[in-house]
């Protein structure tokens, strides 16, 4: 009844505010205005420094840590403000679907960047039989005001047309966040996490970064006390902390686990990509991060100890021993793959992986998808 009621509330603002003209203005939303980061950030950062009088608008949930620059427009996800801003501008950037009482305009331009990358976990259409109903229904209503989808290969451009309902344009310009990573000065990164956590400079970084689970329970994760303490047993000549991160959906289940001396929250902490910089081994189960990791050589595991409940649920793309990462389905085995890890072996695979799937990743994305944004401001 609630979703009802928010579709004919949104319906009926949207039809009043449709009514003004529109303005150039670009919107941009990560994870449904909980997150400043992922690609949305990178182009946004990007069209601000080479378009400063173009105006952005940026959707923030409240009780965010919140990274976004003092001078571009802070919207309340939700709030009446947010539907009269969508109604407005020109541009819409997003990172997610949105609720399907959201409406654009025709004249409007939507491009969605996702979050993912080359994903293990099914999405959409291939794991519908998983997902709610309201689910399915945001996506189609999302896809059928799509104007563009970015990708970077063709095997994830098929996943998109398939999974998501869409038959619109998917252009294999690349990922804006691996121009990030590719490009920026990693030592200042590293320094800058290092000094946001207190951490000592001779510390090593495990991150741990799971994958969103529709019904999260304890056994589905890495005990990260247990681990931590096990780790630094068995690696006495460093002294390793974990910087655990949950996704957005599951941000609520963080808050259960401990902090320790050894054991950081960084759920809250805005972009992973600056996380991923920092550490020394990157852990996750079936999350398209760990390709993020890859892409800069960092050190990556994958901790699949709930894969054949996890296929159940959700389902996943790939069969995990094709992938370039070690595999470890239980806590001994993954302490043994980091401690043990072949790292010109794994360099080499990591390298294969990528012909194969023709991964692009040339540092140009997001100079592409921001001459695309300027292109239709001017158009519309």
């Amino acid at each position: 009844m609630f979703e009802k009621l928010k579709k004919i509330y949104g319906f009926l603002f949207f039809k009043i505010f449709s009514l003004l003209p529109l303005q150039n203005i670009i919107i941009f939303s990560c994870f449904s205005g909980k997150r400043y980061g992922d690609n949305a950030r990178i182009v946004s950062k990007y069209i601000d420094k080479k378009y400063p009088n173009i105006k952005q608008v940026w959707f923030y949930h409240d009780n965010q840590f919140n990274e976004i620059p003092n001078h571009i427009k802070q919207v309340k996800w939700g709030s009446i403000k947010m539907i009269y801003y969508l109604s407005i501008a020109k541009i819409w950037i997003s990172t997610h679907t949105f609720p399907v009482w959201v409406y654009k305009n025709k004249n409007q331009f939507y491009l969605n960047t996702w979050h993912g990358g080359l994903g293990m976990k099914k999405i959409g259409l291939d794991s519908q039989d998983v997902l709610e109903k309201k689910e399915i229904s945001r996506m189609k209503h999302n896809s059928e005001m799509v104007d563009l989808f970015i990708s970077n290969s063709k095997w994830l451009s098929d996943i998109y047309e398939r999974a998501f309902w869409y038959k619109g344009i998917i252009s294999v310009t690349g990922y804006p966040k691996d121009d990030y990573l590719l490009n920026i000065d990693k030592r200042i990164i590293k320094e800058n996490v290092y000094r946001f956590f207190n951490l000592d400079s001779k510390t090593k970084i495990v991150l741990y970064a799971p994958t969103m689970r529709e019904h999260p329970k304890e056994e589905s994760f890495l005990n990260i006390n247990r681990f931590i303490i096990q780790l630094n047993k068995k690696d006495r000549q460093n002294n390793w902390k974990i910087l655990y991160r949950f996704h957005p959906v599951n941000a609520d289940y963080a808050s259960e686990i401990e902090e320790e001396e050894n054991i950081i929250n960084a759920t809250n902490y805005q972009d992973i990509l600056n996380l991923i910089v920092a550490s020394d081994f990157f852990i996750t189960d079936y999350s398209s991060c760990i390709f993020d990791a890859a892409l800069i050589g960092k050190k990556a595991v994958i901790y699949a100890n709930d894969e054949d409940e996890y296929r159940k649920e959700r389902g996943l793309y790939i069969n995990l021993e094709e992938l370039p990462f070690p595999v470890a389905r239980n806590e001994e085995k993954l302490i043994n793959d980091i401690i043990s890890f072949d790292y010109e072996e794994y360099k080499r695979r990591v390298k294969k992986y990528y012909e194969k799937v023709e991964y692009l990743a040339d540092g140009k994305a997001t100079e592409r998808i921001s001459d695309i944004v300027i292109k239709k401001i001017k158009e519309i």
